[in-house]
């Protein structure tokens, strides 16, 4: 699996096991080491999903 994959699977694991939804979560350049693709389809969903739950800083 590739840095990015990984990385995008640990943010997935944190932000959807996070007890308190009501907390702002801060992220810095979560695409680095994703290719378009997979930003777009993966990182993106992940994201929108988090959103409604959650208040994203990015």
């Amino acid at each position: 699996m590739s840095l990015g994959k990984r990385a995008v699977v640990i943010l997935e694991l944190l932000l959807k096991g996070q007890e308190n939804d009501s907390l702002p979560i801060l992220l810095d350049q979560p695409e680095d080491n994703l290719d378009n693709m997979s930003i777009s389809t993966e990182l993106v969903s992940l994201l929108r999903e988090v959103s409604k739950k959650s208040k994203l800083l990015l």
